[in-house]
């Protein structure tokens, strides 16, 4: 008799175990096979135990097997990065799965695996590298065996990131409401279900990321909300093109424009990275951004196709034709740059510090500004006269100034 390979073992097992099983449930399952075979072959193999008793240990740690850090799953993204609902750094989405009847959204929810990336080719098992060169260890998530686990599991669907033909095990999971391929554009629809894990949560899961920006259409009878992930509103006659850019960047949305006709939109990441929807050109900054520094704001350059992305530093970058005027990154500033605006004409800009200090740019016009004021809180926002007779600044604490000759209408 021939000898067999982990592989053939591996299915047998399988089939012999996990009869009747749903598709997610076998695979889980089979998952764990997999895991039990490559921990703890000899004994799988020789000894009648079940593939959770040869990995129990639980993580390799002393948790009983009843605990949650062994029932197979993984932990939350979201609980080990930072309150952050993305893949973290090392990782990427592997595939997903969705669950009907959860009460946490109005429709499907969706699971998102974060696989590790190999530092070798070195195959273990199927299609996955050696541990040792995923970089994860496998261990009870924030050291608690109340928590699920993390870093152990060898499986992938497959459905994302089809390019990456190697894949290390699962660091953690992210929960959402949008569908994968509206996150993360190399996942496929190719359909995957455990309604079982539809009430599976954690406190930062329901955390709504805070809103970051807003633009207008064209028409001004409707605008877009976005949030730090990404995540975007339309109202009124704002189309929906799509967003969920955070989830997929790994990196917190800071600002959007649409385009000039309004039937597409570009979103900013904090490291300038630049992510399009509807029709909005597919634009990438022609330099990365200095350490020290972070994208806060992009418009929409008014005289045609190109936009303007400006920095904390005062760094500003012109894309597509947007003409540059300067910038205010070779100048003493007392805060950081926060946001910026173009002139209607698009010959010129205007930038604001979060002291409220006002920087003109080609032919921008000075009104005034905050920066010899006290301020009870920082200004975050800054909006022009369409007209291009003024400028409003808005802060933290909703606090509007007005400059120029411009109406005031009240703040909140």
């Amino acid at each position: 008799m021939g000898k067999l390979s982990v592989d053939t073992l591996s299915n047998r097992a399988i089939v012999k175990m996990f009869p009747g099983s749903s598709r997610r449930s076998f695979l889980t399952r089979a998952a764990m096979v997999g895991t039990a075979l490559v921990v703890a072959p000899k004994e799988y193999v020789l000894r009648p135990l079940s593939a959770m008793e040869a990995i129990c240990g639980c993580a390799n740690t002393n948790c009983p097997c009843g605990a949650p850090c062994c029932n197979g799953f993984t932990y939350f993204c979201c609980s080990i990065n930072d309150g952050l609902n993305v893949c973290p750094s090392g990782t990427f989405i592997g595939g997903w799965w969705k669950a009907d009847g959860s009460t946490y959204c109005s429709g499907p929810r969706y699971y998102m695996d974060c696989n590790a990336y190999c530092s070798c080719q070195t195959v273990n098992y199927e299609n996955f590298c050696d541990p040792s060169c995923d970089g994860l260890t496998c261990e009870c998530a924030l050291g608690s065996c109340a928590n699920m686990a993390v870093g152990c599991n060898q499986f992938r669907y497959g459905q994302c990131h089809q390019e990456i033909a190697i894949s290390g095990r699962i660091l953690c999971r992210v929960i959402t409401c949008v569908p994968p391929w509206e996150i993360d554009g190399t996942c496929t629809q190719t359909l995957a279900v455990d309604d079982s894990t539809a009430e599976h949560n954690a406190p930062c899961l329901e955390q709504v990321p805070p809103g970051v920006a807003i633009s207008s259409t064209p028409t001004g009878k409707g605008y877009w909300l976005v949030d730090s992930g990404g995540n975007v509103q339309g109202f009124g006659d704002a189309t929906n093109y799509g967003g969920g850019t955070g989830y997929l960047s790994g990196e917190p949305v800071v600002a959007m424009s649409s385009t000039l006709d309004g039937h597409g939109y570009l979103l900013l990441g904090q490291s300038g990275s630049l992510f399009s929807y509807g029709n909005a050109p597919h634009l990438n900054l022609p330099h990365p951004l200095a350490l020290q520094d972070s994208a806060v704001s992009i418009v929409a350059w008014p005289g045609g196709n190109g936009y303007y992305v400006a920095t904390e530093l005062g760094e500003i970058y012109t894309l597509g034709g947007a003409p540059y005027y300067g910038g205010a990154s070779n100048l003493h500033l007392e805060a950081p740059i926060v946001s910026m605006a173009a002139t209607p004409q698009g010959t010129g800009y205007w930038l604001v510090g979060a002291d409220g200090g006002v920087f003109c740019f080609g032919d921008a016009n000075f009104y005034g500004s905050t920066g010899g004021l006290d301020l009870e809180a920082p200004i975050i926002g800054f909006a022009s006269d369409p007209a291009g007779f003024g400028y409003w600044l808005g802060g933290q604490d909703g606090g509007v100034f007005t400059f120029g000759y411009l109406d005031f209408y009240g703040s909140r």
